[in-house]
């Protein structure tokens, strides 16, 4: 008789809502037994077809199937299995499957109808791995087009459900509440000491839970060199205890893992990652170390893949974390944090969609729904623009073609479980038989960096890729010995991750030893094409990379001065050395003649129009570039008339106004057509923005190889033409450019000076006008000036300033100014002659 779990309480009515409803949501706190109950009861109520049930890691979809094979009394293999990378326990009578995520998203992409599979159940949603986000996007729109029969069963422990129900078509929630003991939760009193060893820190709050708690003990790390250090750290604490300390990773074989997880007749001290956050249950724990820290997969831009990186949990993994010592008793979870630091603790962990390259999900969209990824229909939409980066670079890796269909070589990435720019690498290296030595670098790149930092007046350290290759390999021959490691310069931790990561990288692939080293590179430029830097010529410390980007490295960092280099790692250059160049910390040489070819149709020799700012003229080069980097470039003495033209026409759209002489006139036509839409808002007027002022000057283009002295008043005229009739006579009627005083002058009014137009005037040029001019409906505001040329007066009530202020301003001006006339009755007086021009 298996033993009652909270979630026994719904399971029936969770059975009805699938039966109903083909879709349902299940909230339940971490040990409610929703991963190993609910699966078992949909078996039992489908009368045929497979359920699958999708778990975030490896570890999880093992104990899970093993759990529940033993509740059912069968042999794991028959009706109950799983499937994971590289291993594997079903049979032809396996009706219930636990398996990772890229094992469905794969089977989703070969078969979209999911024959023979009754419903789908998506486990730990909270922990919104991208592949299980697209897994749920792919299973939705398999229902809604070719299997409206599917089964659809989300399980979350902390998420909130209503987005997800609201994505699957409005489907019921279910919760089902927990009965977890309770878990007394410790900080620290103060914040750790950075110069302390994580280690040792574990290593004291390792010896207080043994004392406080009678079971085993669950230590939460980042990974596996912090496992390793720290087992080395509790040597003597487990001897004096009895204590056994254990490792859980994903690095481990299936029985070491068996070890750290099944119970044991010795107290335990489990060493783990994040893999025992959720889904697995280590009988026995009553005590749980947390050190709040976690490797997060991240987008790192400098390397162009993602790489793991160790940061804050959330709030979320807090809680989860903490649950895993309240299962069978009450527990004790001591975090090695204090209350305060808790506050700032993100709520909910970011999801991978929102901080992962994009590329991998890309190529899957486009095997799977054969459209364009932005198109798809998302349960969290990425941002489009990483979207359409992520195409971009598949179709230079040659994974789509251009009409975005998946090549042979795409759908071989695809069945790689790595980023497309390593798997593009590794299909690379698989031909020109190199696997071991580009999986090797593959690793570096996903790790931390090889060397040791150097200390004050130590040698720079190299970027060549190839040399920390050699170092590897030199420290590896040496079994990782400190001895080998230091004289090498070589992190010995960094070594090992390297040389696991790559271990697992190639398990099962046949790989030869015998390899060249340029063969090497050529692999990696398979991938990382973009990443291609023209060196700014010899002895140079600099040089531009594919999109632009420039670049820059310490002069004895190279051994040899290649003009070319695959730039594998670089960041920005920062404060420090104040450069607005991106540092390169990792390169290999690459010879000219390897870009031939490695993305059809590049490099690429065109003529081309070229402006040169200098002179406003158009040149004529002949140039060779690499994905847009000009490898090579030289004048040539014609250019086609066509092309002048296109080039003069995309120099004057990004700056119009650099080149457009007598400029005034056309901005206050402009001015003047903004001015009358605001006043005349019932009529349709046309556009006037600088797109517009560039296509009225594309006619003059014609014949010309300089924008120097384009016309603006010709610029005018032509947009003028193009206007309705209508549209021309209010502009002459009621914005007109100059008004006709009494004394003959024709005087401009100023439309481009803010919102609303002015008209500046000597007080003596109104003499004999009784009201204010109108534009636009309205009188004009008028800057009425003195013999200085300064205002006086601004009013747009011409009669009032008449009657009111003139006549007591008039003695001031007078006194100021006794050559000019101040007539006692302004409106009767004739103005002035104008002023003469003088002659210089």
């Amino acid at each position: 008789m298996n033993a009652p779990l909270p979630i026994d309480a719904v399971l029936t009515e969770a059975v009805s809502a699938v039966r109903d409803a083909g879709a349902l949501v299940l909230t339940a706190p971490p040990g409610s037994g929703k991963t190993t109950r609910l699966p078992a009861a949909l078996l039992d109520a489908l009368p045929s077809g497979e359920v699958l049930v999708l778990e975030p890691r490896r570890l999880a979809a093992r104990t899970a199937a093993r759990r529940v094979a033993a509740e059912r009394g069968s042999r794991l293999g028959d009706e109950v299995g799983y499937r994971v990378r590289h291993e594997e326990r079903t049979s032809a009578q396996t009706r219930l499957t636990f398996v990772t995520e890229g094992i469905l998203v794969r089977r989703l992409c070969e078969d979209a109808f999911l024959d023979g599979v009754a419903a789908v159940v998506l486990d730990e949603f909270h922990e919104r791995h991208v592949d299980t986000d697209l897994a749920l996007s792919m299973l939705r729109e398999v229902r809604d087009t070719v299997r409206d029969d599917l089964a659809v069963v989300v399980m979350s422990a902390t998420l909130d459900p209503g987005p997800i129900a609201s994505f699957l078509g409005d489907c019921p929630v279910l919760r089902a509440e927990g009965a977890l003991h309770d878990v007394e939760i410790r900080h620290l009193d103060r914040p750790l000491d950075p110069r302390e060893r994580l280690e040792d820190v574990v290593r004291r709050a390792v010896v207080d839970a043994v004392s406080s708690t009678g079971g085993d003990v669950l230590v939460f790390l980042p990974g596996v060199g912090e496992i390793q250090r720290t087992a080395r750290a509790l040597v003597d604490v487990a001897r004096r205890t009895s204590c056994e300390v254990l490792p859980l990773h994903g690095a481990l074989s299936a029985e070491e893992q068996d070890l750290a997880v099944l119970r044991s007749p010795r107290r335990k001290v489990v060493l783990a990652t994040n893999v025992a956050e959720s889904s697995v249950t280590i009988e026995g724990v009553t005590a749980v170390v947390d050190t709040g820290l976690a490797r997060v997969l991240r987008h790192d831009p400098g390397r162009g893949i993602d790489a793991l990186r160790v940061e804050r949990i959330s709030l979320a993994s807090a809680t989860q974390r903490a649950g895993r010592a309240g299962r069978t008793g009450p527990g004790l979870c001591l975090r090695l944090w204090t209350a305060a630091e808790e506050r700032s603790l993100p709520a909910f962990d970011t999801p991978e969609i929102r901080r992962s390259d994009l590329a991998g999900v890309a190529l899957t969209v486009r095997a799977f729904a054969s459209r364009d990824p932005v198109e798809f229909g998302w349960f969290d939409a990425p941002e489009a623009q990483a979207l359409r980066r992520a195409d971009a670079l598949l179709r230079r890796l040659g994974a789509v073609d251009a009409e975005g269909r998946v090549t042979a070589v795409g759908a071989e990435m695809l069945r790689l479980p790595v980023h497309p720019r390593i798997g593009r690498s590794l299909i690379e290296a698989r031909r020109r038989r190199c696997v071991r030595p580009v999986a090797t670098l593959a690793a570096m790149l996903g790790e931390r960096d090889l060397l040791r930092r150097p200390g004050p007046g130590e040698p720079t350290l190299p970027i060549d890729v190839l040399d920390r290759l050699d170092r590897l390999a030199r420290v590896e021959q040496g079994g990782f010995g400190d001895a080998s490691c230091r004289a090498l310069g070589v992190d010995r931790a960094a070594a090992r991750a390297v040389a696991r990561a790559r271990d697992q990288l190639i398990r099962g692939w046949r790989h030869d030893e015998r390899w060249d080293v340029d063969d090497v590179i050529r692999c990696l430029l398979a991938g990382f094409v973009d990443r291609v830097v023209l060196s700014a010529g010899s002895g140079a410390t600099q040089g531009t990379m594919v999109g632009g980007r420039g670049v820059e490295w310490d002069r004895d960092a190279l051994h040899d001065e290649p003009e070319f280099l695959l730039a594998l790692d670089v960041a920005d250059g920062g404060a420090r050395q104040m450069s607005t160049r991106s540092r390169l910390r990792l390169a290999a040489p690459v010879e000219r003649a390897w870009l031939d070819g490695v993305v059809p149709g590049e490099p690429r020799t065109e003529d081309a129009a070229v402006f040169e700012a200098a002179s406003g003229r158009i040149a004529g080069l002949r140039r060779t570039t690499f994905l847009g980097l000009v490898l090579d470039e030289r004048r040539t003495g014609s250019v086609e008339p066509e092309a002048v033209e296109a080039a003069l026409a995309a120099e004057l759209e990004a700056d119009p106004w650099r080149w457009i002489g007598d400029g005034d006139e056309l901005r206050g036509l402009m001015a003047r057509v903004r001015f009358l839409r605001a006043r005349f808002e019932e009529m349709a007027w046309p556009e006037v923005g600088d797109a517009e002022v560039v296509r009225a000057a594309l006619p003059l283009l014609a014949g010309r190889r300089t924008l120097r002295d384009l016309s603006g008043p010709q610029i005018a005229q032509i947009l003028v033409a193009s206007w309705p009739a209508e549209v021309r006579r209010l502009l002459g009627t009621e914005a007109p450019e100059k008004i006709v005083l009494k004394s003959g002058r024709r005087a401009r009014i100023d439309y481009t000076s803010g919102d609303e137009p002015f008209l500046a005037v000597r007080i003596q040029e109104l003499f004999g006008t009784l009201q204010s001019p109108r534009v636009g409906r309205g009188p004009v505001l008028l800057h009425l000036l003195g013999p200085n040329q300064r205002p006086v007066q601004v009013t747009r009530d011409l009669a009032s300033f008449w009657d009111n202020v003139y006549p007591k301003v008039r003695a001031e001006l007078k006194r100021r100014y006794p050559r000019h006339a101040w007539p006692d009755d302004p409106r009767t007086a004739t103005p002035p002659e104008p002023p003469a021009r003088r002659r210089r």
